[in-house]
């Protein structure tokens, strides 16, 4: 029988393994946790998701570039795809207007964090930046124009300039230390 009313699927820490395929899921879900585990391949199957507001696939083996079907999930609230392989610039443009909390952080993208991000992810609380580049100047502007963002995790050693950090909103953090229980909810 098909699950075509499944809502919510929790796999974390399963030792799952093997290529991720969000179409093996039923598109009805609206929360799927695939993390810690040892999941391969690129995230680009996502779009078979329409209706998700939680995707958690952080700590697995997921590579590629962020795909631009992202853009595709209207409805995402919650996106953590730390500590993967995930490579390549960040977009541009991230359509995703209900994103509350973002985590990319210990990926390997190339540059900076895109200043039209501020654009685009219009009801962002909480955004996890690990081992990405910045300057202190933009992470400024983002806590200045996302009128909802109220953290900012960063590492401490990725600037791209010199000066000392004052953003406002930032905490700098070289670990999923700032991360309690609550912050996924």
């Amino acid at each position: 029988a098909a699950l075509v009313n499944l809502r919510r699927l929790a796999l974390d820490s399963n030792n799952l393994s093997g290529q991720f395929d969000a179409a093996l899921y039923p598109s009805s879900l609206i929360e799927l946790q695939l993390n810690d585990n040892s999941l391969r391949g690129g995230i680009d199957s996502v779009a078979a998701l329409p209706s998700i507001r939680k995707l958690l696939l952080h700590n697995n083996y997921l590579e590629g570039t962020l795909p631009p079907e992202l853009s595709n999930l209207s409805q995402l609230e919650v996106l953590n795809l730390a500590t993967n392989l995930i490579n390549g610039t960040l977009p541009s443009y991230l359509p995703l207007q209900q994103l509350k909390y973002l985590n990319i952080g210990d990926n390997t993208f190339q540059g900076s964090i895109p200043l039209n991000w501020t654009d685009s992810l219009v009801s962002l609380e909480k955004l996890v930046l690990n081992g990405i580049e910045y300057a202190s100047d933009d992470l400024e502007q983002f806590c200045s124009e996302l009128r909802y963002l109220e953290q900012i995790s960063i590492s401490c050693s990725t600037a791209t300039d010199s000066s000392p950090i004052i953003c406002s909103c930032c905490v700098c953090s070289d670990g999923d230390d700032i991360l309690d229980e609550t912050f996924w909810i």
